[in-house]
């Protein structure tokens, strides 16, 4: 909010597209072609799907003019967390996360219908590649130390695992982890 009684509006991102379709009368020329509807996506949320049809029905449906699908990131981690225990050869696998409905639709023999269902069904996938595997739901407070050491992790100039040891400058973290266990 700009104010509390106006939106802001966003500078024209996404490449300009939007401005590009008015100012080059697209828009104008898709109508009397009879196109109804143009599906346009972020590619930097790479877990929208593309031309999603419930959603596409969703809104033409209710006949809005515009509509905006956000889906919540995240999910794409566990997709590189359990491929690195892969290629690591890890045979048994626990995986926390502090998000109650993500764990849930992991756990869940059914099909998952929300806005993240493929990335459900592809950690599903891949977690069959285990000899065990178990996705498991902490509390917020105890994602901290996970945040600290992803956060460690990426402004690492050398990253590496550790298998046995834990090195010093983690220990700390480490400890901490163990008193939500």
């Amino acid at each position: 909010m700009e104010t509390s009684f106006r939106v802001a509006k966003a500078p024209d991102g996404n490449g300009g597209v939007y401005s590009a379709l008015r100012s080059s009368r697209l828009l104008e020329d898709m109508a009397t072609r009879g196109i109804k509807y143009v599906d346009c996506y972020g590619v930097d949320n790479a877990l929208v799907r593309v031309a999603d049809p419930t959603f596409l029905g969703y809104f033409i449906g209710k006949g809005v003019a515009s509509a905006a699908k956000v889906v919540r990131k995240g999910m794409e981690g566990w997709i590189k967390v359990i491929s690195f225990a892969l290629e690591l050869g890890v045979e048994k696998v626990v995986s926390e996360g502090d998000s109650e409905t993500i764990i849930q639709a992991l756990n869940s023999d059914s099909s998952c219908l929300s806005t993240f269902s493929h990335i459900v069904e592809d950690v599903r996938a891949l977690a069959l590649n285990f000899a065990s595997f178990c996705f498991s739901h902490v509390k917020r407070q105890g994602n901290v130390v996970v945040d600290k050491l992803a956060k460690l992790a990426k402004y690492s100039p050398c990253p590496s695992y550790w298998s046995d040891c834990i090195p010093c400058d983690v220990q700390n973290l480490v400890a901490t982890d163990r008193s939500f266990c």
